[in-house]
């Protein structure tokens, strides 16, 4: 039996594993990638699982095609599903948010880093989002530059 199968059977993260057990996250990981654990760990894993230390120790290295159920398969994808999620949005208030300071510095008086910000979410939920992002960047440089009234040039229009 591999730690990382039964941790998935249980439905557990890494991170509650190693709260269950006593280890650490770091020593969980590399236990599954197959590193030699040290006796204390083995004996603390299989306390938390519930079997032998001996069963443990006989599958330390872990092989990278495990047969994996469907259950197990799709439990996998799913965790990398929400981790994707996660760090696009991560990333998407980082970047618009250093758009929106970069806006705020150099024309304070239009919001153009607004067609940014909507471009990007239908990006991301659409996945047509290059032809998106480089239509609203054009829509906001012409409102920005060229009509009356909007962006810092408006005020040379306006006399």
């Amino acid at each position: 039996m591999i730690v990382r199968k039964l941790r998935i059977q249980r439905g557990w993260s890494q991170d509650q594993l190693a709260q269950f057990s006593g280890l650490s996250v770091r020593t969980i990981q590399r236990i599954e990638r197959g590193k030699t654990a040290g006796l204390e760990s083995l004996k603390s894993l299989a306390a938390v699982f519930e079997v032998n230390s001996q069963d443990l120790q006989q599958e330390t290295v872990m092989d990278t095609h495990t047969n994996l159920s469907d259950k197990e398969a799709k439990i996998i994808e799913h965790v990398k599903d929400i981790k994707d999620f996660y760090s696009h949005v991560i990333n998407y208030g980082v970047v618009v948010g250093a758009f929106f300071i970069f806006n705020l510095i150099i024309s304070p008086d239009y919001m153009w880093v607004w067609w940014i910000a909507i471009g990007w979410g239908d990006y991301k939920t659409t996945q047509t989002g290059q032809i998106i992002i480089r239509f609203c960047s054009c829509i906001a440089c012409f409102a920005n530059n060229y009509l009356p009234s909007v962006g810092r040039y408006g005020q040379q229009y306006q006399r």
